[in-house]
């Protein structure tokens, strides 16, 4: 998983509770046999949008780091964009219009 924006860690820790969600209700081994299906779409989408922000991250374009510097904080400051650019970070999001409960 690529270190972007902290996304690792994030991942890690909704990784640890969807498993202990699965095993609660599952056995060990059924809960470890649904677990990826669980996080499926959530990392799915994830990473569909690392492809993005890398390019934003990458040094040889320029304009796009200067685009991304001028956005995002524009961005932060709009509710419904800082609502979706959260719950894609915390990792709920499982599509651009989508999140699991």
């Amino acid at each position: 998983m690529s270190p972007q924006l902290g996304q690792g860690i994030n991942l890690a820790l909704v990784d640890t509770a969807t498993l202990a969600k699965c095993l609660e209700t599952d056995s060990l081994q059924d809960g470890l046999v649904r677990y990826p299906a669980g996080r499926k779409s959530t990392l799915d989408f994830i990473n569909s949008r690392l492809g993005g922000a890398r390019s934003f991250s990458n040094r040889a374009i320029h304009f796009l780091g200067m685009l991304r510097d001028v956005a995002f904080p524009i961005a932060m400051k709009m509710p419904w964009a800082r609502k979706q650019m959260t719950a894609t970070m915390a990792g709920p999001k499982t599509g651009i219009f989508t999140e699991r409960n």
